[in-house]
């Protein structure tokens, strides 16, 4: 049977169109979080800051900010947090606790191409002791981040496990937010973002 031109045409143009995306996509969600957190602190300056930084080093004993701490979150989030740091095995009495970042992240992995939405577990997740990682519906959540957040979608592999391709937006709340395409590549063993796309900013 003779394929029409036009088809053809058409055909060409779709692929084309895909970029540098994987062509041929297996779905592994184990593999997809292996993507995640291989990647997430190459992100660099994209990678949402809430507060002093994402990423801060510890401070010396007796030198923690009660004041902020204590403007920061009522009673009932301070007792939350001190809980979770403990669970985590971080020592409280060594760090600063401008240096406890919340993060908040969306309760689901959003659709992307062909794989579906599907919800976030982030006990998956691997995140430095002193990031409290949160869902919407986590019981530390309060209305006053209602605009803050990180968002990951579900990540293409390709058929091969050498490209993968995702996408990673941050708010930190009114027009201060932006969008990537982030590409990658399996090398030396692990997953490196060779390109990011910048999608929306705001």
């Amino acid at each position: 049977m003779k394929i029409p031109f036009i088809y053809l045409i058409l055909l060409s143009f779709f692929i084309s169109c895909k970029g540098d995306q994987p062509a041929s996509v297996k779905e592994n969600l184990a593999d997809e979080y292996a993507v995640i957190n291989q990647t997430m602190a190459q992100l660099g300056n994209k990678l949402r800051k809430i507060r002093s930084g994402y990423y801060k080093p510890l401070c010396a004993p007796f030198n923690t900010d009660w004041d902020y701490f204590n403007k920061e979150y009522n009673q009932k989030e301070r007792g939350i947090i001190i809980d979770r740091l403990l669970n985590k095995e971080v020592d409280t009495s060594n760090v600063c606790w401008t240096a406890i970042e919340i993060e908040i992240i969306n309760d689901s992995l959003h659709e992307l191409d062909t794989l579906k939405p599907t919800l976030l577990d982030i006990t998956k997740l691997n995140i430095p002791k002193n990031i409290i990682l949160i869902t919407r519906s986590d019981s530390l959540y309060s209305t006053k981040w209602k605009s803050q957040g990180i968002s990951y979608s579900r990540v293409l592999i390709d058929s091969t496990n050498k490209t993968a391709y995702y996408q990673y937006s941050y708010s930190n709340g009114g027009l201060y937010g932006e969008g990537f395409e982030i590409f990658c590549k399996f090398k030396n063993g692990a997953w490196a973002i060779v390109e990011t796309r910048q999608l929306w900013i705001s």
